[in-house]
């Protein structure tokens, strides 16, 4: 018989054994970025919400929901972002694979009525280890459990070919940038082995210095220098003088990375962050990795997404390093006919204004 726990029965090593065999789960699905997310953004009180699908003993789905309050209302989101998606065991005949994605519904449902929420977001990590089996199913549960589709784009490298290969997509203008940045800057990779606290401090004071104020809490940055200790991150700096220039933050899972945070020294003109982007592919490549995820996409406005000029040329210049654009899977649903509503006409205002006016095209480059 199917019940749910809540909070999940397991152990945080239990849980996240779960996630490294799950065919649906990757990092943001640990209880690492769990304890992240948790702390991240403290205006948004935070809750964990996560919970199991059991069936004698044998746990078949489990989701690291989170409720966080907004303004005057309250959201199943991971902060400020939507939840990420139902994972599931691997193995599952398409009977109990069903009948567990039925009691995950039932429940995410269970707890907006106990939570008072309004809406709730779901998104599928383009990393999961199985993504086309995954994004069929998670399609599909949430469209037979009233989710609408409000889905984005990623970019994903390739990274298990040859280096020679990943080179040739790159824009000529990255492959020369590249070449440039080499004259001019020392590029250290900090892993598990070989990562230190002087450097890694390097790259908090960096992206202080970057934003010009502290953005998030010193226990994130405490978070995530263990993480490379623990090898679950990488920590890329290019240096000119001996100064840290600018930093990259790679978070790494099965056969996965993503691109997780950035920071490079204020004025700087010479392109030290593509510098740092080929030595982490170099870096992945040599270690049998397969998939490097560079982030968002967002060519232009869309009635649920309308990018401001500064993300649009962030995602151009991620897109020069080639790579293929893939969906980012997110759908969301509402449980309040009033703040849909309101959103409603709020995304259709920003829209129509984007519209209005700027040409919407994109050559896509």
């Amino acid at each position: 018989m199917l019940r749910v726990v809540e909070p999940a029965g397991e152990s945080d090593d239990a849980w996240d054994h779960f996630c490294e065999l799950s065919p649906d789960a990757w990092f943001w699905h640990t209880s690492h970025w769990r304890e992240y997310t948790l702390t991240y953004r403290p205006d948004l009180e935070s809750r964990s919400r996560a919970f199991t699908v059991v069936e004698d003993g044998e746990t078949l789905a489990a989701i690291p929901l989170m409720v966080e309050h907004h303004d005057n209302h309250a959201e199943l989101s991971s902060g400020a972002g939507p939840c990420w998606s139902p994972a599931f065991a691997p193995g599952l005949s398409p009977a109990r694979r069903a009948s567990a994605a039925i009691a995950v519904y039932r429940q995410i449902d269970v707890v907006a009525a106990e939570e008072g929420v309004v809406r709730a977001a779901l998104r599928l990590s383009p990393l999961a280890h199985d993504r086309p089996v995954s994004g069929e199913s998670f399609l599909t549960d949430t469209g037979r459990n009233g989710y609408i589709d409000i889905s984005l784009s990623s970019l994903v490298i390739g990274v298990d070919r040859p280096l020679e290969e990943l080179r040739r997509e790159m824009t000529k203008g990255h492959r020369s940038d590249i070449s440039r940045a080499a004259r001019s800057f020392t590029i250290d990779v900090f892993d598990a082995s070989s990562i230190t606290d002087t450097a890694f401090d390097e790259y908090r004071l960096l992206h202080q210095k970057a934003a010009g104020r502290v953005t998030r809490p010193a226990a994130t940055f405490q978070m995530m220098h263990r993480w490379v200790q623990e090898g679950r991150a990488l920590l890329v700096t290019a240096r000119r003088d001996g100064e840290a220039k600018s930093c990259a933050l790679v978070n790494l899972f099965g056969r996965g990375a993503y691109y997780s945070s950035a920071a490079t020294s204020p004025g700087l003109r010479e392109p030290a962050g593509h510098a740092v982007q080929w030595a982490t592919i170099e870096w992945l490549q040599a270690r049998g990795y397969q998939r490097y995820e560079l982030g968002l996409q967002q060519f232009g406005p869309l009635p649920h997404d309308v990018p401001s000029e500064k993300e649009r040329n962030i995602a151009r210049f991620k897109r020069g390093f080639g790579g293929s654009v893939v969906p980012l899977l997110t759908r969301e649903k509402w449980y309040d006919a009033s703040a849909y509503s309101l959103a409603l006409e709020a995304r259709t205002r920003a829209y129509a204004d984007a519209v209005d006016a700027e040409d919407i095209n994109d050559d896509g480059r």
